[in-house]
């Protein structure tokens, strides 16, 4: 079982308890069997959250972080050092899953802000991580893509876009059954896939945004998708 500081939840119940509104069915489950994870949340709004192992579990998490990129150099290595220092303040929120058990991170990532769109606009699983201790393959997730999904969820309390990317992995909501079950529940918001390439990010990716229905039309979203990475090809219209 998943589960989430109690102080944290009484804190900010409109972001923080919204999977008690799913039947027990939809509980995450812990792939690695008996040991139990715990979700943080450590920055919300640019700011260290009350739970009471937010600053512990940061610092650690960081010290493994450095530590492990040491020891099996990452290409993104210089890239996180300098985002993990000087970004987190722009954070609506930045997260841990934790292993209580062997008191280590299993992954982490944050909900971020895109310049000029203040909160209208939000990219998930930015940064994502994993610890390679927990890693269980492309289209699995160590923590049953509770991350993605409790992102996602804040993301969407103040923005009517939402998105991520990811290197060359298309396909990746409808190869991950719970996402795509998931996703496809929320009739207010559509959700896209593109893979295109993107200018800003220098690579060929592939781009998922879920839109607000009642806010835009997929063609304004698609505009404004194809316009915030800077691809040579327009983003196709479901």
């Amino acid at each position: 079982m998943i589960t989430l500081p109690q102080e944290v939840r009484s804190q900010y119940p409109e972001v923080f308890n919204f999977w008690c509104e799913y039947p027990e069915s939809w509980q995450m489950k812990n792939p690695f069997g008996p040991e139990t994870f715990e979700y943080t949340p450590i920055i919300y709004k640019g700011k260290f959250t009350d739970c009471e192992h937010a600053v512990n579990r940061y610092t650690r998490t960081l010290y493994l972080l450095h530590e492990e990129l040491e020891d099996t150099p990452h290409r993104l290595n210089k890239n996180y050092k300098k985002w993990f220092h000087k970004n987190l303040s722009n954070a609506i929120l930045f997260g841990v899953m934790w292993d209580i058990t062997n008191d280590r991170p299993v992954c982490f990532g944050q909900v971020g802000k895109r310049t000029g769109y203040a909160t209208e606009l939000l990219k998930i699983n930015e940064r994502f991580y994993t610890f390679k201790d927990y890693r269980v393959g492309m289209f699995k997730s160590p923590d049953d893509h509770f991350s993605t999904i409790y992102q996602w969820h804040v993301a969407r309390q103040t923005a009517n876009i939402v998105f991520l990317t990811r290197e060359n992995t298309p396909l990746f909501f409808k190869k991950s059954a719970k996402l795509f079950y998931f996703f496809s529940e929320h009739n207010d918001w559509a959700i896209t896939e593109n893979v295109v390439y993107s200018k800003v990010l220098k690579t060929k990716c592939c781009c998922y945004y879920w839109f607000n229905r009642y806010k835009y039309d997929k063609y304004s979203a698609a505009n404004m998708m194809s316009e915030l990475l800077n691809t040579d090809e327009p983003f196709k219209i479901n």
